[in-house]
């Protein structure tokens, strides 16, 4: 049976990555992934947190939130992070199809959020 050091390289070459522009590392602690993923200009806030980083399935969750907002044209709440980037339109400067849609578009979150509560 073949070690790490045989293997890996050996399956990644059957699947044509010898030229790939990824290296592979191989780290004990969470702290070893962290300081080389570091040297890779990667930063600890966008790595998950199981390689050492601060990302989490929560911030996921937050990320991913927040993102439908925007997209949605909807106002940010609570996951307004004051970076001044985004800013929906006021409730006041909408017309009634506008708002009903809004409104839709707000159910539909809350209805996401009671699903997610409820697991």
């Amino acid at each position: 049976i073949f070690g790490v050091e045989v293997s890996v390289p050996l399956a990644l070459s059957m699947f044509g990555a010898d030229d790939a522009p990824w290296k592979l590392h191989r780290c004990t602690t969470r702290q070893e992934v962290l300081a080389k993923l570091g040297g890779q200009r990667l930063q600890k806030d966008g790595l998950p947190d199981i390689w050492g980083g601060d990302w989490n399935y929560e911030k996921f969750i937050m990320w991913q939130e927040r993102q439908v907002r925007i997209e949605w044209e909807l106002p940010l709440g609570v996951l307004d992070d004051d970076d001044g980037i985004y800013s929906a339109r006021p409730l006041s400067d909408l017309n009634d199809g506008e708002r009903k849609e809004r409104k839709r578009r707000y159910n539909i979150l809350h209805s996401r959020m009671e699903r997610r509560r409820d697991r």
